[in-house]
């Protein structure tokens, strides 16, 4: 799948029949279609296989069965414990190294426009005044939004979010979520989030997934 303004219609991700586990499926076969403009969480119990999907589509887990298909520019954002490790830079250098996938040999310095994005996204994130801080010396919370701050500024079609604000208090929580909804019908691309505080950002969410004891519930908010 690829990212052309002809396309812009292509759906982000299709799932076949598709089936995830370790050594055996945890659910029944999954189809599911997720399209540009569209925020979608997944919801369940603990345990029931909402990472376990997640690391599957990412590549990081072989299907047991069926297919996918997923488009071509994705950013994954990691649960705390692993966002945690970000290495020492600046926020503001932080969110920059986005841009690092539309760079190339032939257009290897950001323009003007890029720095207004970068400043603008950290302007999303409520980052502004922390801006040359040392990532490594902020809260979880607030890496946690550079690291949105970073995925979003690439303009990647699809981002996956794994309990990706859970070491933020519920206002940023809540505001990010908000920032995202709006990214997302702004630049036409897609979310997957998996959260356990679902109802502090419900009403950004244009879509449920629900893992239910029989399969799955698909719903449209609003």
């Amino acid at each position: 799948m690829q990212n052309s303004d002809k396309t812009e219609t292509t759906p982000c991700l299709i799932c076949k029949n598709l089936e995830f586990g370790y050594d055996h499926a945890l659910m029944p076969p999954l189809n599911w279609q997720v399209n540009p403009g569209e925020c979608w969480a997944i919801a369940g119990e603990n345990g029931c296989g909402k990472t376990t999907l997640l690391k599957t589509l990412l590549g990081f887990i072989k299907p047991i069965g069926g297919s996918f298909e997923k488009a071509r520019d994705c950013a994954y954002i990691a649960q705390v414990s692993e966002a945690a490790s970000t290495a020492p830079a600046r926020i503001r250098d932080t969110v920059a190294l986005g841009l690092e996938t539309r760079t190339s040999f032939l257009k290897p310095f950001y323009a003007w426009r890029h720095r207004k994005e970068i400043e603008d996204a950290l302007e999303q994130f409520e980052l502004t005044d922390i801006r040359n801080r040392d990532i490594s010396r902020v809260s979880v919370g607030q890496k946690q939004r550079a690291l949105l701050a970073k995925a979003f500024v690439r303009r990647p079609q699809l981002v996956f979010l794994d309990e990706a604000t859970s070491a933020m208090d519920p206002k940023h929580a809540k505001a990010c979520f908000v920032h995202l909804a709006q990214i997302v019908r702004s630049q036409n691309c897609a979310v997957i989030a998996v959260s356990h505080s679902l109802s502090l950002h419900a009403e950004s969410m244009t879509h449920i997934l629900e893992f239910t004891e029989d399969g799955y519930q698909e719903t449209a908010n609003g």
